[in-house]
């Protein structure tokens, strides 16, 4: 399926059309710039206010947990 939108014929009326999709389109272009500039504002804040701020001590862990260190051995070494 196919859409085509044919210009109209009075040269008046395709200026008016072109110029419409234009300013459309131009609003579309700076809408966007200004999003992407708002969120790279609100990123760069956010890493600010995150490095700014102190940090929270470190969680101590859980009484029940061992840690350590493991390796993955093959079955046919096992048994």
């Amino acid at each position: 399926m196919r859409i085509a939108f044919a210009l109209p014929r009075h040269p008046l009326l395709r200026a008016l059309l072109l110029a419409a999709g234009a300013v459309i389109l131009a609003g579309l272009l700076f809408f966007g710039l200004v999003a992407g500039l708002a969120l790279a504002v609100v990123g760069a804040l956010v890493l600010l206010v995150r490095r700014l701020l102190p940090r929270k001590a470190a969680r101590r862990g859980r009484d029940g947990v061992i840690e350590g260190e493991f390796r993955v051995v093959d079955r046919a070494r096992i048994g």
